[in-house]
C-alpha cells in the first residue's frame, strides 16, 4: 500500500478493481497501462463506493493532487477515438488514435485519418505509444486550452454558489432565531400543536431509512446483507463483495483488528475501524474489505 492510498476512503477495493482492469483487455491490451484504463479504473471505484453510500475520496475538491486532478480533466474532456467511440481496440488487436472531442473537433478529416494511420501502423510493430502528428498536436493542445478556460469559471462558479450557501444559512439562522423570539411572546397561549422542522425532519429520516431498506433488499438479492462493524462473518465463513459492477464470491480467511501484511501489501485495521480478509473463490486472490462491503 503505497503513501498515497490515504487519499481513498477503501484503498483495498480500488486496488482489487485496478488489478482486474489492468489484467484485462478492455481499454487496453492486458497487461499494459493505459489512459483509458485510468479513467475505467477510477469510473468503477466511485460507482462501486456510491453504491455503497459512502464517498470515495478522503479529499475536497480543491486539495486533490495533480495526478487525480488530470484524471478528472481527462474525463471531463470526453476522450474517444475520431468516430467517437469509448472504446479505442480494434477486432485486429490495434488500437485507433484516442483524443479529446473538442480536439477531433478542430481537425480536418485528412488530418484524422493521417493521425490514425500513425497510430495504427505503430501498433502493428507492437509500439504501445505512438507520437501524434503536428496537426493532432495542435489540436489537442487547444482542445486543452479551451478546458482549461472552462474549469477556471467553474471554479468562479462554485465559488459564488459557496458564498450563496453560506449567505443562505446565515439569513435562516437569523430567521430561526426570530421565530424563537416570537414563539416565546406566544407561549402564553395555547394553540393546536403545528409540525417542527425536527419532526419534519424525523419524518424524512424514517421515510429514508424505508426507502434505503427496500432499495438494500433489492440490490443484496441472494448474496446477503452488508456487514458492519457490530455485525461481522466468521473465519471460513461464505461472503460476497462487489468488484466494479460485478459480484464476486469467497470466504473469510480473517477479521483484522490491528495493521497487518496481506498478500504483498500493507492493510490497516483497528479494534474500531477492523477488516475482512476474503479469497476469491475463482480467482484463489486474497483481497481486504471494510466490513460494509461484504455481504453475508
Amino acid at each position: 500500500m503505497t503513501n498515497n492510498d490515504s487519499r481513498y476512503t477503501d484503498p483495498e477495493l480500488r486496488t482489487e478493481i485496478k488489478e482486474n482492469i489492468h489484467s484485462g483487455d478492455k481499454g487496453g491490451k492486458p497487461g499494459q497501462w493505459s489512459a483509458r484504463k485510468a479513467q475505467m479504473m477510477a469510473s468503477e471505484y466511485k460507482k462501486a463506493m456510491e453504491e455503497r453510500g459512502e464517498e470515495p475520496y478522503t479529499t475536497d475538491k480543491k486539495d486533490k493532487d495533480d495526478r487525480q486532478k488530470n484524471l478528472t480533466n481527462w474525463t471531463a474532456e470526453e476522450w474517444q477515438t475520431s468516430d467517437g467511440k469509448a472504446e479505442a481496440k480494434q477486432a485486429d488487436g490495434t488500437e485507433k488514435r484516442y483524443l479529446p472531442k473538442e480536439a477531433w473537433a478542430k481537425m480536418t478529416e485528412e488530418e484524422k485519418n493521417e493521425t490514425n494511420e500513425a497510430k495504427l501502423e505503430g501498433g502493428k510493430h507492437g509500439k504501445q505509444f505512438v507520437s501524434n502528428t503536428d496537426a493532432a498536436k495542435a489540436a489537442r493542445k487547444d482542445a486543452s486550452n479551451d478546458h482549461s478556460e472552462m474549469e477556471q469559471n467553474e471554479d468562479v462558479k462554485d465559488s459564488k454558489q459557496e458564498e450563496e450557501s453560506h449567505n443562505t444559512k446565515k439569513r435562516s439562522k437569523t430567521d430561526e432565531d426570530e421565530k424563537s423570539s416570537e414563539k416565546g411572546q406566544d407561549d402564553s397561549h395555547p394553540k393546536k400543536k403545528q409540525k417542527t422542522d425536527g419532526d419534519e425532519q424525523k419524518e424524512n429520516a424514517e421515510a429514508t431509512e424505508k426507502d434505503d431498506s427496500k432499495t438494500a433488499s433489492k440490490d443484496d438479492g441472494d448474496h446477503g446483507k452488508p456487514g458492519s462493524t457490530d455485525r461481522l462473518p466468521e473465519e471460513g465463513q461464505a461472503v460476497h463483495w462487489r468488484v466494479a459492477s460485478a459480484w464476486c464470491e469467497g470466504t473469510v480467511l480473517e477479521v483484522l483488528y490491528e495493521e497487518k501484511e496481506v498478500a504483498g501489501r500493507t492493510a490497516k485495521a483497528s479494534q474500531n475501524d477492523p477488516r475482512i480478509v476474503v479469497k476469491s473463490t475463482k480467482s484463489g486472490k486474497s483481497a481486504v474489505h471494510k466490513p460494509g462491503a461484504v455481504h453475508f
